[in-house]
């Protein structure tokens, strides 16, 4: 069990495959099936405030995907940016 601040979502690996992201609030991972890497939104994604849950959950999403280890260098608009590189998307 886990228990995650408001600024802290759970990027959890199912077997070794992404399976969802979860959180803030309590998470149960599945012991031996589930790996959770704890992303913290403050340094990963700076102005996270400013935008959409669901924008937010697809931004987490991205970083569990692209990097082994989730940076904490990259700006909002950078993530934005490398998502409609790797997506194909033309408009947030």
């Amino acid at each position: 069990m886990r228990i995650l601040k408001e600024s802290q979502r759970v990027a959890v690996f199912r077997l070794g495959r992404f399976s969802h992201v979860a959180g803030p609030g309590v998470v149960f991972p599945i012991p031996f099936i589930d790996q959770v890497c704890v992303v913290d939104l403050d340094q990963t994604i700076p102005g996270w405030t400013d935008c959409a849950p669901e924008e937010v959950k697809r931004m987490v999403e991205y970083l569990a995907k692209q990097y082994p280890e989730i940076p904490t260098h990259l700006s909002l608009r950078e993530i934005r940016e490398e998502m409609q590189e790797s997506e194909g998307m033309t408009r947030w």
